[in-house]
């Protein structure tokens, strides 16, 4: 993630209007690079537009306003993200999933509201489902080569990883909560501001529940749009988007049960 965070730095350091035109020749390029045809270089290329899109979408993150955010993600972002996941050979498809994670990394889950819904929406119009496989079999038998199938399937599990991306921030590293706030042994460095803070009527337990109010929606989002469609596909029958599947499903579960064990306490 080094490039990520060299673009990162380089974009933040030039200043928010440069910032904005410069991000959108550097996705131009990674679009380039993630089209790229065989050649001895071209997984080093395919990485490096994953590289590129990580540190983009991480500095847009920051230095755009509220405002701007959402339009940022629906105008640039994900239209980028749209045609260079379906280009990405699966074997490196891990590049895109950390590029993800660090352009969200610690970020608000209202930063990535967009994502999160974009994703979802991904699987949610993808994803292979138990019933209607039923009554298409006879008609996919004859019609859809394997090639296709297995491209198709391949598809899917591209949409699956990228969204694990996303739940993993969600749930964070630490307890659901903790994103956005500072180490923890800052408070012991800064006993003294926090009393004064205190005196003075501040403090961050506003922003602590807007926190928890914006991973309620986002979790709200997952639970009744994604839940049912991974639940329907459990039986897929290609190996890895069950593994895939799994793996959502286990991230799910586990940070659900973390953040609701925070909101009671």
């Amino acid at each position: 993630l080094q490039h990520s965070q060299l673009v990162e730095g380089i974009l933040l350091a030039i200043g928010h209007e440069d910032a904005k035109v410069t991000s959108r020749f550097l996705l131009d390029q990674a679009k380039e690079l993630v089209a790229a045809g065989p050649s001895e270089d071209q997984r080093n290329q395919h990485v490096t537009s994953a590289e590129i899109f990580g540190g983009v979408a991480r500095a847009s993150m920051r230095y755009s306003t509220e405002e701007e955010r959402d339009e940022v993600w629906e105008t640039t972002l994900l239209p980028f993200l749209d045609d260079a996941i379906l280009k990405m050979p699966t074997n490196l498809m891990s590049a895109f999933f950390d590029a993800c994670r660090y352009a969200i990394h610690h970020m608000p889950p209202r930063y990535f509201y967009s994502l999160t819904t974009w994703c979802v929406g991904k699987v949610e119009g993808t994803l292979w489902q138990h019933e209607a496989a039923a009554n298409d079999d006879l008609e996919e038998s004859t019609v859809v080569t394997s090639a296709a199938m297995a491209d198709r399937f391949a598809a899917q599990g591209k949409w699956l990883l990228l969204i694990q991306a996303v739940l993993a921030e969600l749930d964070g590293e630490d307890d659901v909560g903790a994103a956005c706030k500072l180490p923890w042994y800052c408070s012991s460095l800064s006993m003294e501001e926090k009393s004064i803070g205190q005196l003075n009527g501040d403090g961050d337990e506003g922003n602590d529940v807007v926190e928890q109010i914006e991973l309620g929606r986002s979790w709200k989002h997952i639970n009744d749009r994604l839940t049912p469609v991974l639940l329907n596909a459990i039986g897929h029958p290609y190996d890895k988007c069950r593994d895939h599947i799994a793996s959502c499903l286990f991230r799910m579960i586990y940070c659900h049960r973390k953040f609701i064990n925070t909101s009671r306490t």
